[in-house]
């Protein structure tokens, strides 16, 4: 059987997994805006990239949904982790992706303040006969009363976006009779779910599209697992992006362009435009097909995703892999999504499939199962590390993510380990990748 570490060699030559998002998922101008931040700012174009999927899909809610069958429907709720050492700008990418969604917040505040000042000081006027309440599409710091609530107001979707995902893993037990952790189970997969507390009134909520975000530092990756999350099938429903060779990015003087932060707040604003729109068709929502070579694109997949899946040496990742299925469907009317807007094909865009938005989609998955593999190999292998005496664990947290046999060589002087103990230490398949001659990658 595999060990852990060695799930990461997983691939074929028709579905390789590519070691960073493809800048070529993104249409042109969506690109640019990557590249400028990355050169301006130093932001990792990979959580860039999974920022941009999050806030796609908080604006689509469920206004568009994808009927792969009849009776399957996908709504493109994602639950996406970003996952990186302190310091190395995790958060400023959501910060960039959610500008849009957080000024329309802001907005929209603006405006219930006003009514609420108008219902309770009506002056000469009739006080109007409803409370006014605030229509939030981001969610930060709540209950699940609380959420449930905001959701009531915005039923075409809402998201939760927040710095740091461990505190909100955490909070999943707050309540002795209650286990937020299974309603988010159901909320992932589109289930009608319902809240009773002591404390409140029963909430309940159909085909829920809740997308998340968040960030997670390395060091505390171990809490994840906790809790049963590694048993349950929670974890199971995240995308992680835990990029290789993250480091922390040098300031420099140039300034990012204003542009293309615009040309991003266009196509979210077209997005909205567009989920109004549903609310007054039959159903209050789009419904949104596969074409016929879409369709052929992915059973062709999804039939190379089951064999993995089902294969025994694959079994400690089977429950990552069958979710697979359904973020590949999730994430191809998100791309389709950006690129009938990027296009100017609007709404009617977003209705069909194609099998480029597809092949993308199938990218990104494979992209993710990567990134899945590098995080159960860094649950289940950080122990060996543990076992190593002081100066070899000091020198393998120094080493970089990529690095050449000279430079370990290097780096293992300073802490006092000979070059060939060196080389000796390179050959451990657990700890590290061999790209090819004189060329490692980090496992842990």
């Amino acid at each position: 059987m595999k060990t852990a570490s060695e799930f990461k060699t997983i691939k074929t030559n028709e579905y390789p997994i590519p070691e960073n998002i493809p800048f070529d998922i993104l249409p042109n101008a969506h690109q640019q805006f990557v590249k400028d931040l990355k050169e301006t700012a130093g932001i990792n174009s990979d959580f860039m990239i999974c920022s941009m999927l999050a806030a796609i899909a908080i604006s689509l809610g469920s206004s568009h949904r994808l009927q792969v069958q009849k009776g399957w429907i996908e709504l493109p709720t994602l639950f996406i982790a970003l996952v990186g050492r302190p310091g190395t700008g995790k958060s400023h990418p959501v910060s960039h992706a959610m500008k849009p969604l957080d000024k329309k917040d802001e907005d929209s505040f603006h405006d219930y303040e006003k009514k609420l000042e108008t219902y309770n000081d009506p002056g000469d006027g009739e006080s109007p006969t409803t409370k006014p309440h605030w229509e939030q599409l981001i969610q930060n710091d709540f209950t699940m009363e609380a959420l449930f609530k905001a959701y009531r107001h915005s039923p075409q979707g809402i998201g939760v976006v927040v710095d740091e995902l461990i505190g909100f893993f955490k909070s999943f037990f707050r309540y002795r009779n209650g286990n937020d952790q299974e309603l988010w189970q159901s909320i992932w997969s589109g289930k009608s779910v319902s809240v009773a507390r002591k404390t409140s009134d029963p909430l309940r909520t159909t085909s829920p599209c809740i997308p998340i975000i968040g960030c997670i530092p390395t060091p505390e990756l171990d809490e994840i697992a906790k809790g049963g999350r590694d048993q349950s099938g929670f974890l199971d429903r995240f995308l992680f992006c835990m990029p290789v060779d993250l480091r922390k990015a040098k300031h420099t003087a140039k300034q990012p362009n204003q542009i293309h932060f615009d040309s991003w707040s266009s196509m979210i604003e077209k997005l909205f435009e567009y989920r109004e729109e549903a609310k007054d068709s039959m159903d209050g929502y789009k419904i949104a097909m596969l074409s016929k070579q879409a369709r052929e694109k992915w059973i062709s997949w999804q039939h190379h995703n089951t064999e993995l899946t089902n294969a025994k040496e694959y079994e400690h990742v089977a429950g990552i892999y069958s979710k697979l299925d359904n973020q590949c469907l999730r994430l191809s009317l998100i791309i389709q999504a950006m690129y009938a807007m990027a296009e100017f094909k609007g709404d009617t865009g977003i209705n069909q499939i194609d099998e480029d938005s597809m092949e993308r989609a199938i990218t990104l998955t494979e992209y993710f199962r990567g990134m899945a593999n590098r995080i159960f190999s860094q649950l289940h292998d950080r122990t060996l590390l543990d076992r190593m005496p002081a100066n070899k664990v000091k020198f393998y947290d120094e080493l970089p993510e990529k690095f050449r046999t000279r430079e370990a060589i290097a780096i293992g002087e300073k802490h006092g380990i000979k070059p060939r103990r060196v080389k000796e230490f390179l050959t451990n398949r657990k700890l590290f990748l061999r790209r090819s001659h004189g060329h490692y990658v980090k496992e842990l």
